[in-house]
């Protein structure tokens, strides 16, 4: 396949407590000769969870034998991409404030993922992620300041998530391109799809499942 044009757009729909989306954002480059926009779209993990009646992370429910091949398959994927990551002591993480900082100033976006995913930082932690960002050029208190009283970016965050629960979507990272969200693609190991679907690719759609 060739790229039907650069002007294809991909939507990377993250959430900062998922480090398979922290892959997928260091990876988003990947994309360069395939689409020459990508549209960020924050959303809050655990409202995808619950909508979608899973309960907690995949990673803490499973059994000690999976959760073995998990932790090796984490570490494996990283390497194999070439990515810096450390397994977060904070992990679960709340994100819900620096999602709201992202929406604010969108720069945020590389300081946050890689203090949270390379420095172990507890981005869910008012005075840790308000560090971060000084520590990056950012005017923290003021940023945080705002993402916890202003109603409106408070608003976006939670409509960006119940649009993405609206078309079918129950983790992150998600891709959508060209506003085709019967094809939205689940998963950084699904990249390849993506740019399929950059080049024409039609798969069917499958309302419901044959499983």
């Amino acid at each position: 396949y060739k790229p039907m044009s650069s002007n294809n757009s991909i939507e990377f729909f993250f959430d900062f407590a998922s480090p398979w989306s922290f892959l997928g954002y260091m990876r988003l480059s990947e994309f360069a000769p395939y689409a020459d926009k990508i549209i960020y779209k924050p959303v809050v993990l655990g409202a995808l969870f619950v909508a979608a009646g899973t309960k907690g992370s995949p990673m803490t429910r499973a059994g000690p034998v999976k959760r073995q091949y998990m932790s090796m398959d984490f570490q494996r994927w990283f390497d194999a991409c070439g990515v810096k990551v450390k397994m977060n002591s904070a992990f679960p993480i709340r994100t819900i404030l620096p999602l709201r900082v992202f929406i604010i100033d969108n720069r945020t976006i590389d300081c946050i993922f890689k203090g949270c995913w390379q420095s172990n930082i507890n981005i869910g932690d008012k005075t840790e992620l308000r560090d971060l960002l000084n520590r990056n050029g950012f005017d923290g208190d003021k940023l945080i300041k705002q993402a916890s009283t202003d109603n409106i970016i408070k608003q976006e965050l939670k409509d960006i998530s119940s649009f993405a629960i609206s078309k079918g979507m129950f983790g992150v990272p998600s891709y959508v391109v060209n506003q085709d969200y019967d094809r939205f693609c689940w998963g950084q190991d699904r990249m390849y799809f993506v740019k399929d679907l950059c080049c024409g690719w039609k798969p069917p759609v499958h309302k419901k499942s044959n499983l």
